[in-house]
């Protein structure tokens, strides 16, 4: 007498593919789409384009832009007492730069952290926001206009609804 049920087939596919994305993770390769792994075992070539997006996932900051009457230091001291409560993966970036500068983090209070939008925060009872060029709209600061994108990624920095910085970010 045999029986047998589909149970284990049905559990086993997930859970090598979490397992196979999740041990991919530890080595630094990120799997956008599990698909993917289910035509790895008939893949002869590997073809990548050249938009960025094959990189060592270790960025480093490459510019800090000062707005208005802002500086660099100041930007980056405020953006890195936000960021080092935050788990975004520029946030270790920011933290390496200010130490490398030997900037003083400041105490921050009411961080909240909204996935896609920024991390905000009150330092010296001012409003800092961090968020993207995308998000800034939904944050109503005041209207200057920021310098041009260029390559790479970037965080724009708001302060009391004012944008006073941008910092850049390149992957070596």
């Amino acid at each position: 007498l045999t029986i047998a049920t589909p149970c284990p087939l049905l559990i086993a596919v997930p859970i090598a593919i979490i397992s196979a994305i999740s041990i991919s993770a530890r080595q630094g390769i990120i799997i956008k789409d599990a698909r993917i792994l289910e035509k790895l075992s008939i893949c002869t070539t590997a073809i990548f384009d050249k938009t960025g997006t094959l990189t060592y996932g270790e960025p480093n900051i490459s510019d800090v832009i000062a707005l208005d009457e802002f500086t660099e230091n100041e930007i980056l001291q405020k953006t890195a007492s936000l960021e080092r409560y935050s788990r975004h993966p520029l946030a270790g970036s920011i933290l390496k730069e200010a130490q490398k500068r030997n900037l003083l983090l400041l105490d921050a209070q009411n961080i909240a952290e909204k996935p896609g939008y920024g991390i905000i925060g009150n330092i010296a009872k001012k409003e800092i926001i961090i968020t993207s060029r995308k998000k800034i709209d939904e944050f109503q600061p005041s209207k200057i206009p920021l310098p041009e994108l260029i390559e790479g990624m970037e965080c724009v920095i708001v302060i009391n609804k004012k944008v006073a910085g941008i910092i850049h970010f390149r992957d070596l």
